[in-house]
């Protein structure tokens, strides 16, 4: 028979050992639970550059297009539109 310290009761050592396990498994998911939430956060940053990332290349694209004379334009879309 063990004692536990906080019930200050005597049990069996089965339920001694199932509680231990009891609460191993409860920090574990405790333990994964913050991770899982510390993946989130770092995806939704990730997701987050990606479209300030694509809107920056747009607005290049466009910035390089509107630079390029009239007749290039109309070579590059009629490539594009065939």
């Amino acid at each position: 028979m063990e004692v536990d310290p906080l019930l200050t009761k005597t049990i069996s050592s089965d339920v001694f050992l199932c509680l231990c396990s009891a609460q191993r498994t409860a920090a574990r998911s405790r333990s994964l639970t913050e991770e899982l939430e510390e993946t989130r956060r770092v995806f939704k940053e990730a997701e987050e550059r990606a479209a300030r990332t694509q809107t920056s290349c747009t607005k290049l694209v466009l910035f390089e297009l509107n630079s390029l004379p009239v007749k290039v334009l109309h070579v590059l879309m009629a490539t594009f539109y065939v």
